[in-house]
């Protein structure tokens, strides 16, 4: 999933569960959308901090971070 649909997603109050085996892409992700969200936020297009929205973004290297998220075990 692109950082921009992460962002949108966030902004509209969703919960988002990004996955990548990469250690260092998921950090880059929360970097990156943080910095999306401040610059929405002095566009005026946020009404919330970036902070309080990045608390609903959670990042995993594993598949089985979702398994909450569906209701149901999920084999892949």
């Amino acid at each position: 999933m692109g950082t921009s649909i992460v962002t949108c997603l966030l902004a509209a109050g969703h919960p988002v569960v990004g996955i990548d085996r990469d250690a260092r892409r998921r950090r880059h992700l929360k970097q990156h959308v943080s910095t999306l969200l401040r610059d929405m936020r002095r566009q005026g297009l946020l009404s919330k901090k970036a902070a309080v929205l990045l608390k609903r973004l959670s990042t995993s290297g594993d598949f089985s971070a979702l398994v909450g998220w569906l209701g149901h075990r999920v084999d892949l």
